[in-house]
């Protein structure tokens, strides 16, 4: 074989990043764990609000001797509400100021968070290596098996799992309606960051859900073979590194590919978002975390009504039960 002119490089046409649901913006600003953190130090403020209130003297803290009112003052303050009862003792006044002073930090964090994503929708994480296809569960499929044996036969432990989610294609159209259904890899050879197999006969719409994964599976070197012994191999081999180091080899295939109609693969290689730098109004999908909210708060309260209702009507019934008896 002569020196190698160029080489390709197998690797999978993931899914592009997606953005993500509206309704995540409610709590994508602060991590999982800073909630749960947020969440236990709230109820702990209120057993302690709780606990302090019954301790005082008998009319000092009578406001907060019931433990859904201090859950319920403690979540207003956390809204950036005012108490509707300040307490007289000094105690509780140093107790709900560094409560009000904590909320203040808080929410303010969580606002400017929440502002930012407006500015900067996210996206789901990108594809880059087998470890995120194995993660985010995507599969992949050709119209022959000879890839999968070489993926399972390969001595990668990744590649091998991998290999096993092998869905065999039925048809062109199978591909294409995979593609779109946005969990589907196709694999394919890319050459010098300018031409991509197996995308010549996809549509428009799904090109564009895909691009080239970073992590290559395999290198595979293009070469001139030869006969044994050929006295040209040298003449060839300095001729192939004269044409690389003169940009000419990739001058040829930029030139070929464009002739071919094919200048839609470079974009395979892009991986950042084109942000729409024009202003737009938010419109209700970008309000959706907020209607949720509100959705949640109703329910609760209809599911609290009810039981209220049933309570009382239950009691009375006790009562007058009572009363016949006496």
């Amino acid at each position: 074989m002569s020196a190698p002119w160029t080489r390709q490089k197998g690797t999978f046409l993931v899914p592009k990043s997606r953005p993500l649901t509206p309704a995540m913006m409610l709590y994508l600003p602060l991590k999982l764990w800073t909630w749960v953190v947020l969440l236990h130090v709230t109820l702990i403020f209120v057993l302690i609000l709780y606990g302090i209130s019954r301790m005082l003297p008998s009319g000092e803290g009578c406001q907060y001797h019931s433990l859904c009112i201090c859950l319920l003052d403690t979540f207003r303050m956390l809204m950036l509400n005012s108490c509707p009862r300040f307490p007289q003792q000094a105690a509780m006044r140093y107790l709900l100021t560094s409560w009000a002073f904590f909320s203040l930090l808080t929410m303010t964090t969580y606002s400017t968070g929440y502002t930012s994503l407006f500015t900067f929708p996210p996206y789901s994480p990108p594809i880059n290596t087998v470890d995120d296809l194995l993660y985010q569960g995507i599969y992949w499929g050709e119209r022959s098996n000879d890839f999968k044996l070489l993926f399972i036969d390969v001595g990668n432990p990744k590649l091998a799992e991998f290999g096993k989610r092998f869905k065999p294609e039925i048809s062109v159209l199978d591909r294409e309606k995979r593609i779109l259904q946005g969990q589907y890899a196709v694999f394919t050879k890319t050459m010098s960051s300018t031409f991509v197999t197996e995308t010549e006969t996809l549509s428009h719409k799904a090109r564009q859900k895909l691009r080239i994964m970073k992590e290559p599976v395999f290198t595979f070197y293009v070469a001139i073979g030869l006969c044994p012994n050929s006295p040209f191999k040298s003449h060839i081999d300095s001729t192939i590194t004269r044409l690389q180091d003169a940009g000419i080899v990739h001058y040829w295939q930029r030139l070929m590919i464009q002739n071919l109609g094919y200048h839609y693969m470079s974009k395979f290689f892009e991986v950042t978002h084109k942000e729409n730098t024009g202003h737009s109004a938010l419109s209700l999908d970008s309000m959706q975390g907020a209607f949720c909210m509100l959705g949640m708060g109703l329910a609760l309260s209809c599911i609290t009504w009810f039981i209220e209702i049933s309570t009382g009507h239950r009691n009375k019934m006790c009562t007058t039960s009572t009363y016949t008896k006496t």
